[in-house]
């Protein structure tokens, strides 16, 4: 595992599903990571402000900008994408 706590990673392809965000707890053991996201497509944007845990070797440091269309946490507190 070569992810350190504090790193932004992401998900998943933008396609179908992303998720984007700061890992907040390793599992070395496990192989797994906890992530804090904080963007993601509009399809998985419930999942905004929620720890989410990963298979480390499934999440990739990000690297640039986020994603292009992904959302931020205004959508999770309440402002819908469609109003």
């Amino acid at each position: 595992m070569i992810l350190h706590v504090g790193e932004r990673v992401f998900w998943g392809a933008p396609e179908v599903i992303y998720l984007e965000g700061t890992v907040v707890s390793l599992k070395p053991a496990e192989q797994t990571a906890v992530v804090h996201i904080e963007r993601a497509t509009p399809y998985s944007a419930h999942l905004i402000n929620s720890d989410v845990p990963f298979a480390a070797n499934g999440l990739v440091p990000l690297k640039g900008e986020s994603l292009p269309g992904s959302r931020i946490s205004a959508v999770r507190s309440g402002c819908h994408p469609l109003n």
